[in-house]
């Protein structure tokens, strides 16, 4: 991807894009969630978007159980990088609150500035 070269998308690209989704959508990569274990979401914000990965520790290792992401809106780029990266935790939280409700989770993220968070509760 470069300044004045013809982006081209071929069979092949899209065949490698496709069995990419499926792999990620099925196990072992994706497992259903259990009654059991400690949920992990680790997030993460860019200048356009957030996203989040649930996942829950179980007895063979850390699973994962759900992806979100979305853009961000204009207001939302103007924002400084700490409150992108609070705001993907939020959404995140938000988007799995099925899973997350009355249990105790970990969340964990790149940005130092957030770590202040771990001393609450």
């Amino acid at each position: 991807m470069k300044k004045d070269v013809r982006f081209v998308w071929t069979d092949e690209c899209q065949q490698a894009f496709d069995e990419l989704k499926q792999r990620l959508m099925s196990e072992p990569i994706l497992a259903l969630p259990q009654n059991e274990g400690t949920y992990v979401l680790d997030t993460d914000a860019s200048d356009f978007g957030l996203g989040a990965v649930l996942s829950q520790q179980q007895d063979e290792g850390e699973k994962v159980i759900a992806y979100a992401s979305r853009t961000l809106n204009r207001a939302e780029q103007k924002y400084e990088t700490t409150r992108k990266e609070l705001l993907a935790i939020v959404c995140g939280l938000s988007q799995h609150k099925q899973f997350l409700l009355g249990r105790h989770i970990i969340i964990r993220t790149d940005h130092a500035a957030l770590t202040c968070l771990n001393g609450f509760g």
